[in-house]
């Protein structure tokens, strides 16, 4: 079964930090499941596809819950998400409570 593995940039305006979505996170944010992504890659140029996508994620406010941690490779920070959270009252206070436990709920607009 395949899954889906989504990494995009997204960027606050004062930083940006690469975030990768995997399996149903990247569904959600996307509203398309891998079935459909893998047919329009198969039926349709597949810079197309990440083109389409892009442009649907742009500029978009999400809020995510995850883990952060620091990649030598990259040499900064990166995020795997695991919530993609839809309601975003007491987004601060989820924020304060995730900073404690090394994992981070932020507010961010996306760029690729």
């Amino acid at each position: 079964m395949d899954r889906m593995i989504l990494s995009i940039v997204v960027d606050d305006g004062s930083g940006s930090i690469a975030v990768t979505f995997i399996g149903d996170v990247g569904e959600e944010l996307t509203k398309k499941d891998i079935d459909e992504i893998m047919t329009a890659t198969m039926t349709t140029d597949t810079d197309a596809v990440i083109e389409s996508l892009s442009q649907d994620l742009m500029g978009k406010t999400i809020a995510v819950k995850g883990k952060v941690k620091y990649s030598d490779y990259s040499n900064a920070h990166e995020m795997t998400v695991f919530a993609y959270l839809k309601k975003k009252e007491k987004h601060e206070e989820r924020y304060f409570e995730c900073k404690r436990t090394n994992t981070l709920a932020w507010q961010l607009d996306e760029g690729l």
